[in-house]
């Protein structure tokens, strides 16, 4: 139904009432909300809610100008940023360019020719504009003509993202190539989304690149291997366990300093003449494939940094600190690496490399046996590749697959005691990658054979590169012992080593015994990890006004039980039980500072909490007086209305009650004479000036005062009539279709009679309209009003 407001005043001789008209279809006031048609059920309603709390107001600007931004809430408290005055439009047409400009009064900030890029779509433009031009006012009806009409309640941080929004689809009705500028928020690893290098090779021909590490087989839980890398760093994240950093030792060769490596890193070179960082491998791969920068590519399987947009992501990426050992793989310069881990406190040591030695010679073998069987004693892990030749490392078998029934070659340091061998299996698979070698006794636990890995300098470029072997077999399990030992520091080697193959998946393929699960072994040194939860609103150290409802929102998601898992428990020091659920709409009724303590429980019964200290204010009422004017002249001995009332807004109704209101003078006779109320009649004693005043003060003690100077002069001979308007009520709702009875009453001071009474009706501030005459008047707006413009 279309609707107006009517307001109601008393004015001496003539009676007239002003409309405020809310247009057909919603209108947008002072207050920015819009709102859709009332009669449909599955309207879309927009309101600004500045409540809404962001975790940056601004980002840095590119000429030294803050770029605001804004954000766009459901009603389950998804958020999603802008930059609350930029447009984005894509062209290579000037005029184009410049209309939008003009349109806006907008200025261009970046523009990036895609073309001379090398990339074929048009010049994109970031633009300014002047939001303080836009009317949000069709912004629901022009996103229904874009999109259809379609239901659901959005909230906007503010007044200015609001107009820009409207901006925005405005464009787009018009078929512009205009976008907003949205903002990814970044993701931490509670998330379970990582974003790495921006492009990749295939891992083979059904699974193609993604930058999110939480879709490659080789971390997430869907796929076949089930290794759950992902889930691991978000359990650990949760827990509040990523701060526990575990040294990590890499002996090999071929190092350079990416922006993968954590930044801790420690290095050090045993080869003569060499540095450790920048010196390239001083041998080929298996195969005789160079492999100059093989020491990178390993650090990268074990420990790349996730979610930094550039690399790969290795599983102890977000707790490893890196030890780089470059040495040649001898096996005493083998033996130097392990005792300079140890020196340097690694809990953890990788050996990507191998020696097939054969069996009449395996006694030369016993020092660096000793030696890897000592430093596993002294509480380091160690890992060795199986190696990439198809074989038996516990065995050796004929061509045919027979076995010779002893072992003709001793494979270091995969074989020697105290040290963890790794073997390879195919890509989304359980079963024993093509090249990797094996062996019942031996090879302790699989893991990928082929992954994402990240630059070196001879591929510089930020792209995941896709490499197999067991030498980055090997690292990857090696950084989810590292894993395991950040969930929980106090565990010994041993315990790690039991948690790391008693948690690994069993597999069907006979030659794969167990394949490393890191979200189940992360798990079970974790134990049940208490639930997450997000307070959204309020903020800490928010001002909240006594009396009115805010909205409180928070998430809640548990690692065991998911999202939706837990109820939220709300409460304050001060009010006691506030609700239960993800959004309550609390309102105070005193004031003061208070702790809110928001609260939640698992399936398991372990808990989340959080405490947020905020404060309830009091904002004083706003006094004003409508009668009489100011400068009135009014008539000692004759009754004259004082009329005044205090907007407030913690107030039912935003109004201060009358009985709040006092009236006061500062002539000494008029004491006495005046009282309390929004409206009162008076007859004053004494002629002269004087200063009225009303005084509002609200329950909370805040008051503010009004004045007004008038003159009191002798009464003429005929004074005028007094004219009140009974019907309608002041700021009364009508149709605009609606026949209304209009009423009034008029009194002469002298008792003369009244000749007539005349409505007249004023939109808008525009010109007085007569509408008829008579105490008593039918009457529809719609006789008088053109409404065909609203």
């Amino acid at each position: 139904m279309d609707r107006m407001i009517l307001d109601r005043f008393k004015i001496p001789v003539v009676a007239i009432f002003a409309t405020a008209l809310v247009a057909c279809g919603g209108g947008g006031g002072d207050d920015g909300v819009v709102d859709s048609s009332a009669d449909r059920p599955d309207s879309i309603e927009i309101s600004v809610d500045t409540s809404i709390s962001l975790a940056n107001d601004s980002l840095p600007g590119f000429d030294g100008r803050e770029r605001p931004l804004g954000a766009v809430e459901t009603t389950t408290g998804e958020q999603s940023v802008f930059v609350a005055d930029e447009l984005w439009l894509a062209t290579d047409d000037t005029e184009e360019l410049d209309s939008l400009l003009q349109r806006w009064n907008g200025e261009v900030i970046q523009s990036i020719d895609m073309r001379a890029a090398g990339i074929d779509l048009p010049a994109q433009h970031l633009i300014r504009v002047d939001t303080t031009l836009i009317d949000s006012s069709a912004l629901v009806p022009d996103i229904n003509q874009l999109n259809g009409a379609g239901g659901g309640a959005f909230r906007v941080s503010s007044d200015q993202g609001l107009r820009l929004l409207s901006a925005g689809v405005t464009e787009k009705l018009a078929d512009r190539p205009v976008g907003l500028n949205w903002v990814g928020v970044g993701q931490s690893l509670e998330s379970g989304f990582t974003t790495e290098a921006p492009t990749g090779n295939a891992l083979r021909a059904d699974f193609p690149y993604t930058p999110n590490a939480a879709q490659w087989p080789t971390h997430n839980l869907d796929d076949n291997q089930s290794i759950g890398v992902v889930k691991a760093w978000e359990a650990l994240a949760r827990a509040g366990k990523l701060s526990n950093k575990v040294r990590i030792a890499v002996v090999d060769q071929g190092f350079y300093v990416n922006e993968d490596l954590a930044t801790d890193f420690m290095a050090v070179s045993l080869i003569p003449f060499q540095d450790a960082i920048g010196s390239e491998n001083l041998f080929n791969c298996g195969g005789g494939n160079p492999c100059p920068w093989h020491g990178t590519l390993v650090a990268s399987a074990a420990m790349a940094i996730p979610d930094n947009s550039y690399g790969a992501a290795g599983p102890a990426g977000p707790v490893a600190q890196p030890i780089l050992i470059h040495a040649t793989g001898d096996m005493f310069m083998s033996i130097q690496a392990l005792v300079s881990a140890r020196a340097r406190e690694a809990r953890i040591v990788n050996m990507s490399y191998g020696i097939p030695v054969p069996w009449p010679l395996v006694f030369s073998l016993a020092p660096f046996e000793a030696a890897t069987f000592a430093a596993r004693q002294s509480g380091m892990l160690l890992f060795a590749a199986a190696g990439n030749s198809n074989s038996n490392v516990d065995v050796n078998e004929t061509a045919f697959g027979v076995s010779v029934g002893f072992e003709e070659t001793w494979h270091t340091p995969c074989e020697n005691a105290g040290v963890i061998c790794v073997g390879g299996v195919a890509v989304n698979s359980m079963a024993k990658a093509a090249g990797s070698s094996y062996g019942a006794e031996q090879v302790d636990i699989f893991a990928p054979y082929r992954l994402w890995l990240g630059p070196d300098p001879d591929n510089p470029n930020n792209t995941a590169r896709a490499k197999q072997g067991t030498s980055f077999s090997s690292p990857f399990v090696a950084g989810v012992a590292a894993l395991i030992w950040s969930a929980d520091p106090g565990l010994s080697a041993n315990e790690v080593e039991d948690i790391l193959l008693s948690t690994a998946h069993p597999s069907s393929e006979d030659k794969v015994n167990r394949v490393v699960n890191a979200a189940g072994a992360v798990q079970a040194a974790l134990g049940n990890v208490a639930p997450n939860l997000d307070v959204r609103a309020p903020v800490a150290d928010q001002r909240l006004e006594v009396n009115l409802a805010y909205r409180f929102a928070a998430d809640v998601d548990d690692f065991e039980d998911g999202r939706n898992c837990c109820d939220i428990s709300w409460s304050s020091n001060v009010d006691g039980d506030l609700g239960t659920g993800r959004v309550i709409n609390p309102s105070f009724s005193t004031l003061g500072v208070r702790t809110l303590r928001v609260s939640t429980e698992d399936s398991e019964g372990a808990r989340g909490d959080v405490q947020r200290v905020f404060e309830v204010v009091n904002s004083p009422p706003t006094a004003s007086i409508t009668a009489p004017a100011a400068g009135a002249t009014v008539f000692r001995s004759t009754l004259t209305t004082l009329k005044g009332s205090a907007n407030d807004i913690n107030e039912s109704g935003g109004l201060l009650a009358c009985g709040l209101l006092r009236w006061t003078s500062n002539v000494a006779s008029d004491v006495g004479l005046l009282g309390v109320g929004c409206e009162i009649s008076v007859s004053f004693t004494t002629l002269g000036s004087r200063t009225l005043t009303l005084e509002a003060t609200d329950p909370q003690g805040g008051s503010d005062q009004a004045s007004v100077v008038i003159n009191v002069a002798e009464t003429p001979v005929n004074l005028p009539p007094v004219v009140r308007i009974t019907q309608p009520g002041n700021r009364q709702v009508v149709g605009i279709s609606e026949l209304l009875t209009l009423t009034a009453t008029a009194e002469d001071p002298e008792s003369d009679p009244i000749n007539s009474i005349t409505w007249r009706v004023q939109v808008n501030g525009g010109a007085q309209v007569t509408i008829g005459q008579g105490a008593a008047l039918d009457w529809r707006p719609s006789d008088s009003i053109d409404f065909s413009n609203e």
